[in-house]
């Protein structure tokens, strides 16, 4: 039986060491560990596709940031009215918001993932703008915005705002006298009269704007969204159980009704509930997915076929599902076929239901380009220069389309050293386009512009200025943002099945050096750039469609749960 103080919490100068608040101690120090092991477990399974697209670090700090606040709450009923009234009005006027803030971002993600993904099958360019931006403030300012992706304007909206929440709750704090002896508004009170007030608006109206605006346009945009996760499920759950707490806390304040309760349950501990519901629920949804993906790797392990010189191998009938059932189709030979014939199917799959859609995008590419580059070498015996050029321009294009996340929309997973490898090959041209000015003569020739030398520090020099910096500025007034070798990125139509495959046409056309290539007149095509530059890229990625897109695409057309003719491409109209 859990003796309680028969005054509880009413504010006196005594801390409330009686069962209640051993039980409020005991909970929280039992209730952080478990938190902090499933953090543990999320962070250690991190690199998991299906993890890592959830932005690990930003869920790692919305949950930290609540349970510091919660941890406090928890620890309100045994401080009593030695908990500073001061202390409480900054907990909740910053990092509550700031924690919800976070969390409500973190939320987004299943939003921001869908949107991009859905851009990925008819976007033109698949990497940012690349070259030096304008010289003018403004200009620069814009240019700097349009390459922010979705999840860098949404944190930008979510700080702009805590700079005001801040601005409003420091004028609010030094103006009134509730919280020390100077200010110009209300008077000094005690412990229990200062939590109430106007000064408290502004703290429970960050809770409102986050939970009952954006809260609800969220669950409204994500109605539609059918992910393979249980993702849009997980955030419908967090932002429903953030609702309640907001006016139970005002209730629990405000209205004399409420006294008895709040004698042992704090008005601020009605924000517990849903903290700890969107804490599980985010932290549950991952985990279950590393559980899964344990499940599959014993399975795969147990079932490989030793005897055969492939990739093949047994899978389960259904993601989530334990059946050690065989499917026939889980293997490389058909996935190859499928990349080959009828890819559009498993990328609108991969892109609308498991958010993966640029690997099915890079392998399709990648399998047009070495086509391209292999039917050359056999008709010519060797790659002549200018179409090698050629390759190598539209290989630069793939590296930053697919690889390089300093500029790709959409970067592919691979090994360090895959990257580091590629890097050595295309990071000297990348740092050429880097160099250039933004300004652009024509659209139809991209790299058009003056022609400049390269003196042995890397430097980018005006020609005739014998290793002089020139003084001729750009103007800043076009940004460079187009395609490097090729035309565009757009959707070809499959002459089978009429469905349209958005890959990057290859075609090769000659591109001569003087034409105002700034490859071709400041880098030179590396002696290891050949049609195999992309090879263990491609099975990297490859093996890890195999076991993620492939398998769980052929598990939901098991199951039943999506036609095939539900994911070809709609002709163009």
């Amino acid at each position: 039986m859990v003796k309680a103080s028969p005054t509880g919490h009413d504010f006196g100068p005594t801390v409330n060491l009686d069962g209640v608040g051993i039980a409020y101690i005991v909970f929280i120090v039992i209730y952080s560990l478990v938190l902090f092991t499933m953090l543990v477990a999320v962070y250690r399974n991190r690199l998991l596709p299906a993890i890592r697209m959830r932005d690990v670090p930003l869920m790692i700090m919305g949950v930290l940031l609540l349970h510091v606040y919660l941890v406090i709450i928890c620890n309100v009923y045994v401080w009593n009215g030695t908990f500073p009234c001061g202390l409480e009005y900054w907990v909740m006027s910053l990092w509550f918001p700031l924690g919800i803030g976070c969390f409500q971002l973190q939320n987004a993600q299943l939003l921001i993932r869908s949107i991009e993904q859905n851009d990925l099958l008819y976007s033109s360019v698949l990497y940012k703008k690349i070259g030096q931006g304008p010289n003018r403030f403004l200009e620069r300012a814009k240019y700097s915005w349009t390459n922010l992706n979705r999840q860098q304007r949404y944190t930008f909206y979510v700080s702009a705002g805590m700079v005001v929440q801040v601005i409003v709750s420091l004028g609010i704090y030094l103006a009134s006298r509730k919280f020390h002896s100077f200010g110009s508004v209300s008077e000094y009170v005690g412990p229990a009269a200062c939590r109430r007030g106007f000064e408290w608006v502004p703290t429970i109206a960050w809770q409102f704007i986050w939970t009952y605006f954006f809260g609800p346009y969220l669950l409204w945009k994500i109605r539609t969204i059918r992910d393979i996760y249980g993702w849009r499920r997980q955030t419908t759950i967090a932002v429903i159980a953030g609702l309640p707490g907001s006016p139970l806390w005002l209730a629990a304040v405000y209205s004399d009704g409420f006294f008895s309760v709040s004698k042992y349950w704090p008005a601020p501990m009605w924000f517990a509930p849903g903290i700890i519901t969107m804490q599980i629920v985010t932290l549950a949804g991952p985990l279950n997915l590393v559980w899964k993906h344990m499940q599959y790797e014993r399975l795969k392990s147990s079932s490989w076929d030793k005897s055969s010189g492939t990739d093949k191998f047994s899978t389960v009938r259904s993601a989530s599902s334990t059946s050690t059932a065989i499917s026939s189709r889980n293997n490389m030979q058909a996935l190859e076929q499928a990349l080959d014939t009828n890819p559009s199917p498993l990328q609108r799959f991969a892109a609308t239901r498991e958010f993966a859609g640029e690997n099915i995008h890079f392998l399709v590419t990648v399998r047009k380009w070495k086509a391209n580059y292999n039917r050359t070498m056999h008709r010519h015996g060797e790659i002549p220069p200018s179409l090698r050029r050629q390759y190598f321009n539209e290989g630069v294009e793939i590296y930053v389309s697919y690889i390089d996340p300093r500029f790709s929309e959409f970067t592919v997973n691979l090994e360090s050293h895959i990257y580091k490898s590629l890097a050595r090959i295309f990071g000297v041209a990348v740092q050429v386009l880097q160099r250039r000015p933004s300004s652009i003569k024509s659209s139809a020739t991209p790299w058009e512009n003056e022609a400049a030398e390269i003196n042995a520090s890397g430097e980018v020099l005006s020609p005739g200025n014998d290793g002089h910096e020139s003084g001729n500025e750009s103007t800043g007034n076009e940004l460079l943002g187009k395609p490097i070798a090729l035309s565009s990125i757009h959707r070809l139509n499959s002459s089978k099945t009429g469905s349209q495959e958005h890959i990057i046409p290859v075609s090769v056309t000659t591109t001569e050096a003087g034409n105002g290539d700034p490859l071709a007149l400041h880098c030179d095509v590396p002696e290891s750039f050949d049609g195999k530059v992309f090879d263990a890229a491609e099975s990297s990625v490859r093996y890890m469609v195999l076991n993620n897109s492939w398998r769980n695409y052929n598990n939901a057309l098991e199951k039943g749960s999506i036609r095939t003719d539900e994911f070809e491409v709609p002709s163009s109209p």
